[in-house]
């Protein structure tokens, strides 16, 4: 099912005012991002793009606000509860816009809350069921913007730019299912070791 430009808008919207609170220049680059990399994905892979659109604008609400100058150990810390919080946030505020079925509610709020569950999707087959199939697009389309670094600029120096990348290297990279996300990650991942590369 398409997302509505003027629905769409909505939900950017609130997720926004979450995100403005968190971590100071990354969290609303970073989603409007993942956003993108979700409606490429689904141009290839398939899928509901009102829950799927809708899962990434709010996957990050739930993360404290992190002060200017946080570093790698800052962030990992931060991680602990941000998509149990971002799901019961957006239950709310998705119960509130009234444009939103109970069962979309239930499914958006799901993706979010596993987002960031490695263990989970490794175990995961794109094309085992429907709730599989999006919470992998969820988990790449996040992935890709976390690593878009011509897009997204991170916010830390060259050190903690080396031990994110080697962190999401073996975290997130087997979480790549899908051969459109395998392909895209490709991409970003030769931009992101030049990014690195050319930072001083």
């Amino acid at each position: 099912m398409d997302l509505s430009k003027e629905l769409e808008e909505k939900v950017k919207s609130e997720a926004i005012s979450f995100l403005q609170n968190g971590k100071p220049e990354w969290d609303i680059p970073h989603t409007l991002r993942a956003v993108y990399w979700m409606k490429e994905l689904i141009k290839e892979e398939g899928g509901n793009e009102k829950i799927l659109v809708t899962a990434m604008y709010f996957h990050d609400i739930g993360y404290p606000h992190l002060q200017e100058g946080y570093d790698f150990n800052d962030l990992i810390n931060s991680k602990k509860d941000h998509s149990k919080l971002g799901a019961l946030e957006a239950k709310k505020v998705l119960g509130n816009l009234e444009e939103f079925s109970e069962d979309e509610i239930n499914k958006i709020s799901r993706l979010i809350a596993n987002h960031d569950n490695k263990e989970l999707i490794l175990t995961l087959n794109p094309e085992a069921d429907e709730y599989s199939h999006n919470q992998i697009l969820v988990r790449e389309s996040d992935g890709l913007s976390k690593l878009d670094w011509d897009n997204v600029t991170p916010n830390f120096d060259k050190k903690n730019v080396a031990k994110y990348l080697d962190y999401f290297k073996e975290r997130s990279v087997p979480c790549f299912k899908t051969e459109t996300g395998k392909k895209f990650l490709k991409e970003v991942m030769q931009k992101a070791e030049e990014y690195l590369e050319n930072m001083k």
